[in-house]
């Protein structure tokens, strides 16, 4: 019986995530409850018109407040930055979303939204959360367990709830270090610098001038208290590479070999899917728009057919090790449950090269794999 359990349990989280029912949280305010209720529609719109008013009110006072006094640092877009520590992680080409209510952090993007974009901010793994922001284990930069390598994230949206709590929309665009803290009250912020991986040619300068294009701001909707957002960052096709680019976007075996275990976990997916009674159409697994962008042009005939021809417009215009260096964070980031969402997603962050990464997310590919084929045989025999 424990057995059972366990598959389904395994099988459940691939569901979750494969069928991207796995997205950045969505906050909805809940309808009050009105049966039995007389409704009166002139004082229903006379509460929407005060919260309204209460609204505004509150903007023009936290315009007041957090206006001025948070000058932009003079050492780059990484100094003196905001810092998110939070007991999760994010990575490159990652979307999230924050339901910011913690009073410290959201004065941090209150005042970083009213600087100049990009609204760049650190995200690090926090283990247990605010509650040991200051255990002096955790403190950074020398406490014992203070993680110091972490993402760089980008706001791309912020929406104000009326209760004073914000959401925030951000996506990852790379990984950093901090170098020095800068302030530790009322939350810390630090001097950071990029991280790069040693195997991709260019440094800092060839990261800056790819990161527009490997980082759209597209595919995000705030209405209110709902957030609508993609998954994974979109490449943005609109901008043009830059002119001097090495742009031979051939692939890798590696390369071809990851694209292929991806093909083969969704078609295992899919069969355990059918042998629990679901249609074809309703079985066929969908894996994120921006996923498939990320395939090269020389792919194996499986692991072709995921492909929407209409979602690699840009690989002709994209160096394939640029391409390999997003390919393994975003099969991660799309496939939820392929890596610990914590001490899991830090392992990949630390990974040195982006060799090393594809060839870490190829083993953790054939590791799901076993698992699942264990689901289906168990299914196929009834058990």
């Amino acid at each position: 019986m424990g057995s059972e359990k366990l598959t389904r349990l395994l099988l459940v989280c691939w569901l979750a995530t494969a069928h991207g029912l796995q997205r950045p949280q969505v906050f909805r305010r809940r309808a009050p409850h009105s049966a039995g209720v007389l409704r009166n529609p002139h004082a229903e719109t006379a509460l929407r018109a005060a919260a309204d008013d209460r609204s505004e009110t509150v903007k023009r006072l936290n315009d007041l407040f957090y206006s001025g006094g948070d000058d932009e640092a003079d050492g780059g877009e990484l100094a003196d930055l905001p810092l998110w520590r939070v007991q999760w992680n994010a990575l490159p080409g990652e979307r999230q979303v924050y339901n910011v209510h913690v009073p410290h952090y959201t004065s941090m993007f209150e005042r970083l939204v009213r600087r100049p974009r990009p609204w760049f901010f650190g995200h690090f793994y926090l283990p247990g959360g605010s509650e040991n922001l200051r255990n002096p284990e955790y403190v950074l930069p020398d406490g014992k367990y203070a993680e110091r390598l972490g993402a760089c994230m980008e706001v791309l949206a912020v929406a104000r709830q009326g209760d004073g709590r914000l959401l925030v929309v951000s996506q990852c665009v790379g990984r950093l270090r901090v170098e020095s803290v800068t302030q530790s009250v009322p939350h810390f912020r630090a001097d950071c610098a990029w991280v790069l991986d040693g195997d991709v040619p260019g440094g800092e300068d060839e990261a800056a001038r790819w990161r527009p294009f490997e980082y759209g701001v597209g595919g995000v909707r705030l209405s209110g208290g709902t957030a609508a957002v993609a998954d994974l960052a979109p490449l943005d096709a609109n901008l043009r590479p830059p002119e001097d680019a090495d742009l031979d976007a051939s692939s890798t075996a590696l390369e071809r070999r990851v694209w292929a275990l991806v093909a083969d976990n969704c078609a295992v997916l899919a069969r355990c899917l059918e042998a629990d009674g679901a249609s074809p159409e309703r079985s066929a697994v969908q894996l994120p728009t921006n996923l498939l962008a990320l395939a090269p042009p020389d792919l194996e005939a499986a692991a072709r057919a995921l492909v929407d021809e209409r979602s690699v417009a840009a690989e002709a215009s994209w160096p394939g090790h640029r391409r390999r260096q997003r390919l393994a964070f975003a099969v991660a980031a799309a496939l939820g449950n392929l890596v610990d969402p914590a001490l899991g997603r830090q392992e990949l962050l630390a990974v040195e090269t982006a060799q090393a990464r594809l060839e870490l997310v190829e083993r953790k590919l054939e590791e799901r794999l076993a698992q699942l084929s264990l689901i289906l045989e168990a299914k196929e025999k009834g058990l």
